[in-house]
């Protein structure tokens, strides 16, 4: 599964099932959002094995993530 990308296009309505979203490929007239800006960060949750604050849950590996995501996908 790939990490999320620094950059995405906004603007799409369109549904894509694959990645389970908006599809984020580029658009005329489209606005370009950068997460590596203050403020847009797009790091999500915090997991890790360990238990610290911030932490919600063990690390998946990228099969188990992408096995997560296609099981939701049946709901």
């Amino acid at each position: 599964m790939l990490e999320r990308p620094p950059t995405f296009q906004l603007g799409q309505r369109e549904y894509d099932p694959i990645k389970v979203g908006y599809r984020s490929d580029e658009l005329a007239g489209g606005f370009t959002f950068d997460t590596r800006i203050r403020g847009n960060h797009n790091t999500g949750h915090e997991f890790d094995d360990r238990k610290a604050d911030g932490v919600i849950g063990r690390r998946l590996g990228p099969d188990e993530r992408r096995a997560l995501v296609e099981y939701l996908k049946t709901l």
